[in-house]
């Protein structure tokens, strides 16, 4: 039996409503953390391509710039190691970051590593920055050579130089061990006489540039870039484009091929639709029916169409 003309608009909102439940989840807007700020609770805002550790599978930014918070200090890890960023500059794409071993309350710090971004291509030293090297526990030295004092271990002395005034001497062979870091170049100034923990504390500089072309081509577009662990991308597994109307393939200008990346329904909601429909429709036939049979003459006084002559 068809619906009676009554029930057409109640059905028609129970339908709309069942297809939104169902059918919402279909297109992925871009996600708002693209370009949303975060931080770590230490007032320093970061943003995209920085991206928070949190939030995964999928990402938006360059890989290997997520961000972690320790003790309200947000941590960038380069080639498996710790470096807390002191400060942004979204507008130059540069940032400073402070060594781990540095971030301590020791006042004489050991570097353990040489700093690399072999692992990290999409950052670049710049012209602010100054290489450091240090010889650890040398047990033959120049004796004319300033050594740092708070590392001093009996005969043992430790040395730091910048590169280029390094005295000719066979350090490797009798050093412990030997590092070479960058800093910032005005933080080497006092470096004989305050010691290299203020030096290391200061940090270095970094510049950030995206050396994957497919990124390039989204950012160009308008877009952010985003990666994904789940391998549903068919010809770069990784790679998203993050646009205003969606997810792409490569680009915001290129609607060919692109994807989505559909979230489950959400059943519970799609019940609630459903069992709300279904009550506003037997409640109308209910109402309809009464009045039908003549229910309606119960309650209010029915008003006639005619005054008594």
């Amino acid at each position: 039996m068809a619906p009676r003309p009554h029930h057409l608009p109640f059905l028609s909102v129970f339908i709309t409503s069942f297809s939104i439940f169902t059918n919402g989840n279909s297109v992925n807007p871009p996600p708002s953390t693209c370009a949303a700020a975060f931080d770590c609770g230490n007032g320093l805002t970061l943003r995209y391509p920085f991206w928070p550790q949190t939030q995964q599978p999928i990402h938006c930014g360059y890989p290997n710039f997520s961000v972690s918070c320790t003790n309200s200090q947000p941590v960038l890890h380069i080639a498996n190691h710790p470096f807390h960023i002191k400060s942004i500059n979204s507008s130059e794409n540069t940032l400073i970051v402070a060594y781990g071993e540095a971030s301590s309350t020791t006042s004489c710090p050991i570097m353990t590593h040489d700093f690399t971004l072999e692992s990290t291509p999409s950052l670049n030293y710049t012209k602010d920055n100054k290489i450091l090297h240090f010889y650890y526990n040398c047990t033959v030295y120049p004796p004319s050579v300033h050594n740092i004092k708070c590392l001093q271990r009996g005969a043992k002395h430790s040395y730091a130089f910048v590169n280029g005034s390094v005295p000719e001497f066979d350090w490797p062979h009798h050093c412990e061990s030997s590092i070479t870091v960058p800093v910032i170049g005005k933080a080497v100034d006092g470096l004989v006489a305050n010691g290299s923990g203020d030096a290391l504390r200061e940090g270095f500089k970094l510049a950030w540039k995206t050396v994957d072309s497919e990124c390039q081509l989204c950012e160009a577009s308008g877009g952010f870039c985003g990666y994904s662990s789940n391998k549903s991308n068919s010809v770069d597994p990784n790679f998203f484009c993050f646009c205003s109307d969606g997810q792409h393939l490569k680009n915001c200008h290129v609607h060919n091929g692109e994807i989505s990346i559909k979230s489950p329904p959400n059943y519970l909601a799609i019940g609630a639709v459903i069992c709300g429909g279904l009550l506003v429709i037997s409640i109308v036939a209910f109402f309809i029916n009464k009045k039908k049979t003549g229910g309606g003459k119960s309650g209010f006084s029915q008003i006639p169409n005619t005054y008594g002559k």
